[in-house]
């Protein structure tokens, strides 16, 4: 959860520091695009692809913001649709 909304991010590493005396298990994540929505809608709402984010995306967040743990599984995907708008 970052700025009060869901994001898929990969973790790089978890470290601890020290805030106002107050120790912090923080860590760094480089983000991943948002879900390329027509394959989203295409695949029933069952298909999240997104796009690695690269260094722009790296992000330090308190480790307490994680909601869940899942696999990003690299593939290539071509979405085309005909004109009743249905994948192919």
């Amino acid at each position: 959860m970052l700025a009060n909304e869901i994001n898929f991010a990969e973790v790089q590493y978890f470290f601890n520091a020290m805030v106002n005396a107050t120790r912090h298990t923080l860590v760094l994540v480089s983000l991943y695009s948002q879900p390329d929505e027509d394959l989203f809608k295409q695949s029933n709402w069952t298909v999240w692809s997104v796009t690695e984010g690269g260094q722009s995306g790296l992000r330090v967040i308190d480790a307490k913001s994680i909601l869940a743990v899942v696999s990003v599984i690299p593939h290539n995907h071509h979405v085309h649709a005909d004109s009743s708008d249905e994948a192919i």
